[in-house]
């Protein structure tokens, strides 16, 4: 089974890659809620752009470093609103992970003769894609730039979980505002436990691969990693050429479903050494959970 790592972008960010200078995004801006979101008072001024990219930002993610489930009961003393918590757990989502620096990455994969289709919507998220001519060597390439600086990363496929703690009809989702919840109270009902490569199943289709890197300097900013001259780790092409590229490396193939591969990682650590290290920061938690 073969598979092509490719990233959507906008082509003033082409050079960045050919020259091995790579912008990863934080983890913790896939947590507000207001980005691109108009104002209430300036909603009825806004243009037709305006009120569809607020609709559909498809990267605003609450969900995005929820680690552990577990039981509603833990907050039973809260006589005010326990009784109205839908569901028998909640979520808690731990506060380091904002800290971890992201760049992502849609995995083509190829079986037998049939290529993956790609979804339309992967074309709204930039004119340019880059293309990872060989994954093992870009790998080497992040590691060992993240490993010169003393810092520690996972790279790999993101692994997909049904969600136990369905949204119910009638009901609104609260997020603590802040981190208050002790990790260590919470591994002691933990029923299930996620990291940075872990996202729930609505998420599929996205069949992400990511690089997850946890500087030492822990803010919620962007941040560039140069892995040096990267012209023979990427291909980068207008986004309308994308199915001729394929067709033309592949040209036995056709468009088609594939099945998902076993998830793929390495990095500086193992990924439960790495999610140790997240965890060990500052041990705090937001509760997400529904009521009525």
């Amino acid at each position: 089974m073969n598979s092509i790592l490719i990233r959507f972008t906008d082509s003033k960010y082409a050079d960045s890659y050919r020259s091995g200078n790579l912008s990863f995004s934080s983890l913790y801006s896939f947590w507000d809620l207001r980005r691109n979101k108009i104002p209430y008072e300036k909603a009825p001024f806004a243009s037709k752009e305006e009120l569809l990219k607020a609709a559909n930002d498809k990267q605003q993610d609450f969900s995005e470093g929820i680690s552990l489930e577990i039981p509603s009961s833990i907050l039973a003393e809260s006589k005010d609103f326990y009784p109205h918590i839908c569901n028998d757990t909640i979520r808690a989502r731990i506060d380091a992970y904002g800290y971890c620096k992201l760049l992502c990455f849609y995995r083509v994969d190829i079986t037998g003769s049939v290529i993956q289709n790609l979804p339309s919507e992967m074309f709204n998220f930039g004119n340019t894609v880059i293309v990872v001519k060989d994954e093992k060597e870009f790998e080497k390439s992040v590691i060992n730039a993240i490993a010169k600086r003393g810092e520690d990363c996972v790279l790999g496929d993101v692994s997909y979980h049904d969600v136990w703690t369905k949204p119910r009809e009638h009901s609104v989702t609260l997020i603590s505002e802040e981190p208050f919840f002790p990790l260590s109270a919470a591994r002691i009902y933990n029923t299930r436990h996620f990291g940075c490569l872990d996202k729930y199943v609505y998420f599929k289709a996205q069949r992400e691969y990511r690089v997850c890197w946890l500087p030492n300097v822990h803010d919620h900013e962007r941040k560039n990693l140069d892995i040096g001259p990267a012209q023979d780790l990427f291909d980068v092409i207008p986004a309308r050429d994308l199915r001729k590229y394929l067709r033309e490396k592949y040209p036995k193939h056709k468009f088609g479903q594939t099945y998902m591969r076993k998830p793929h990682r390495t990095g500086t650590d193992s990924y439960d050494q790495f999610m140790n290290k997240v965890e060990s920061i500052n041990g705090l938690c937001s509760l997400i959970f529904e009521v009525h």
